[in-house]
């Protein structure tokens, strides 16, 4: 069993629990022991009793609270680096190398989608990368709410996202990314107090667990510019899925 030890409160709480094992270990066994000697008197017996109850007292606290404090500091400088390594610093999403490892993980089919903001470069060059910045970030956390549980969410680089959907056909893979689309439609962004709409486009394929991830990302990859050249703001499923193209409302 794991131990996590996240705050100061928990360092002092297991600290005073190490301290009352190892008390009443001492004591237990140190009046065990005293007491089959044969015509051990009561108050030496009271004595050493005493001693064995001090020495954990004056020892165990000191040493706990300062392993443990150790073992706090560890444990966080590990979750900072393992957030560093399989997260997204700017969107707090997967990033590329993790998400693809999560698909390939994933002993199930799926479905595999790419989306990419559209006319992202305009928000670019009138907003600055600040501005941009700020729009990938609520990408992110709009396509993470609209996936949920049922699937995950990491950033490829740039301004493409991908979206793998485990266990799930082609009709629900394509719902899920008319969904995203829609959802994007409606989100009013403030970017350096001006009120600006984004929209997205997807490419999508199934995406088999014994094929590999490289090979699915090429199709999607494909479906998705194809989604681009037609006009953006719609999604491609290629000749796997039915007519995906859109109407704007």
């Amino acid at each position: 069993m794991r131990i996590e030890i996240k705050d100061k409160r928990a360092v002092w709480k297991y600290t005073a629990l190490i301290t009352a094992i190892a008390t009443f270990a001492a004591t237990g066994v140190v009046g065990a022991l005293m007491a089959v000697i044969p015509g051990m008197h009561w108050l030496i017996w009271l004595w050493g009793v005493s001693i064995a109850l001090f020495i954990p007292l004056l020892i165990a606290p000191p040493c706990a609270y300062f392993v443990l404090s150790i073992v706090r500091m560890l444990q966080e400088t590990i979750e900072k680096v393992d957030s560093q390594i399989r997260f997204d610093p700017l969107t707090g999403i997967l990033n590329r190398n993790h998400f693809l490892d999560s698909v390939r993980g994933r002993e199930a089919s799926g479905v595999l989608m790419i989306a990419d903001a559209d006319h992202f470069k305009t928000i670019n060059d009138t907003y600055g990368h600040a501005g941009g910045d700020e729009v990938l970030r609520i990408l992110a956390n709009t396509l993470k709410q609209s996936v949920g549980n049922q699937g995950i969410v990491g950033r490829l680089g740039g301004e493409e996202f991908g979206i793998f959907l485990p266990s799930t056909d082609l009709e629900k893979g394509q719902q899920v990314a008319a969904n995203i689309c829609q959802t994007m439609r409606q989100v009013q962004m403030i970017v350096e107090g001006r009120s600006i709409g984004i929209t997205l486009s997807i490419g999508g394929t199934l995406h088999a667990a014994t094929t590999a991830i490289g090979h699915s990302l090429k199709i999607a990859d494909r479906r998705l510019y194809k989604a681009k050249h037609a006009g953006r703001d719609q999604y491609d499923f290629g000749d796997e899925g039915q007519a995906s193209q859109l109407l704007r409302g």
